[in-house]
């Protein structure tokens, strides 16, 4: 009877051991590669990433629960693909699982097109921050984008660019939804939306048509309704002068295109396209 005992007893202290072996192996490997990636980091706590500290920041890469190195914006270029090695990640700036939100820009028009009062502060100091800080909200439309692509030096994984007309965009591919650029424009004109909206209002002017086919080169949202009409009455609502988009509509992707060319204007956009050959040559400037 002893001995049957005897071998279970073994069998269990055999398999604690090994069990505290493996588990004591695992927990020091996690607890020195958040130290190795956290040496990596700049240590400055400030927050930017949208961790607490620099080690929630380096836990969270280590765990593979935070994808995006990018997010450190006191790294440079070169500091940021050392930490993607150090992780395993591949070499390019290439998100594979989408975020739930992605930012667009409600303006249709964001070429820089600035009337002849703002191009002298536009030429001397080249930010859109400048222009609105020196001249206020100054501007033919009050609600236009400025242009000038501050938003572009703030994306962490530039998935904002100007493209072949001069117009800023967003690639929805790159977009990682962190909210950085919402905070940089001067102007409130770039937004966090869920990706399945699909469709969004690309007007935040709730000037009448009148005056918008004056002071915008679109024309911008002239609250015809045309939106409400080719969709369900929980997508879209016009409030005053201007067309909204509602979060509780759904849109099946199917029908995204036939509702964007509904819109006489043009202002509706598809949030989840972008425009791959403006894309093919930014990405062969870069390499160049």
């Amino acid at each position: 009877m002893i001995i049957p005992v005897l071998i279970l007893s073994g069998i269990f202290l055999l398999l604690t051991a090994i069990f505290i072996f493996l588990f004591r192996g695992r927990y020091s490997e996690g607890v020195s590669k958040i130290r190795m990636i956290y040496d990596t980091l700049p240590q400055d706590d400030c927050r930017q990433c949208g961790y607490s500290s620099c080690e929630e920041f380096a836990r969270a890469l280590a765990m593979d629960e935070e994808p995006i190195v990018e997010k450190c914006r006191l790294m440079t270029q070169k500091e940021h693909q050392h930490t993607r090695n150090l992780l395993g990640y591949h070499a390019k700036n290439r998100v594979s699982i989408l975020s739930e939100y992605v930012a667009y820009i409600a303006c249709h028009e964001s070429s820089g097109r600035l009337p002849k009062r703002l191009k002298v502060i536009a030429h001397a100091h080249k930010t859109c921050a400048s222009v609105v800080e020196l001249s206020g909200n100054d501007n033919e439309c009050h609600e236009s984008c400025v242009g000038l692509g501050d938003c572009i030096k703030w994306c962490p994984v530039d998935a904002i660019y100007r493209d072949t007309s001069g117009k800023v965009s967003i690639n929805a591919e790159r977009c990682i939804g962190c909210g950085i650029c919402v905070g940089r424009c001067p102007k409130q004109v770039i937004h966090l939306v869920k990706r399945d909206t699909h469709v969004q209002v690309a007007c935040s002017s709730d000037d009448t048509s009148e005056l918008k086919a004056i002071r915008c080169s679109t024309g911008g949202c002239t609250a015809c309704e045309m939106c409400q009409r080719v969709t369900n009455e929980h997508c879209f609502q016009v409030e005053g002068h201007l067309a909204k988009r509602l979060s509780g509509g759904l849109l099946r992707s199917s029908d995204v295109n036939r509702i964007v060319q509904a819109c006489p204007t043009g202002v509706l956009t598809n949030i989840g396209q972008s425009n791959s050959d403006d894309l093919d040559q930014k990405l062969i400037k870069d390499i160049e």
